[in-house]
């Protein structure tokens, strides 16, 4: 089960705008693993409606370590609802890289 330090900082942190009308920039709290062999992922959803964020499943998945990211080649003017939730997998059980990788091409920060 995934764990904070401070509950109160959990989940998605900021959601910015980049200023130049593709690119937001989402951050969120480090969360902790609960077992020894188990690693931390981030699971990034976003849609242009509300109700669907969650619902049309994750987007990208970062698993590197970073906490937050870039994400590019959005439509101008468009409103997005961001969101990340944090996961715990074990790698000997679960392959991550079923999920679109953030990478320096997405804007990976």
């Amino acid at each position: 089960m995934v764990d904070y330090p401070n509950p109160i900082r959990s989940g998605t942190d900021a959601v910015r705008s980049l200023g130049d009308g593709y690119t937001i920039n989402v951050s969120w709290f480090q969360a902790l693993h609960s077992g020894l062999s188990n690693k931390i992922a981030y699971n990034i959803y976003y849609s242009t409606v509300k109700n669907d964020v969650f619902t049309e499943g994750p987007k990208y998945v970062s698993f590197d370590g970073y906490l937050s990211a870039n994400l590019i080649g959005l439509t101008p003017g468009q409103e997005y609802f961001v969101a990340v939730r944090p996961i715990e997998y074990n790698p000997s059980f679960y392959d991550i890289n079923q999920l679109g990788r953030l990478n320096k091409s997405l804007g990976c920060c």
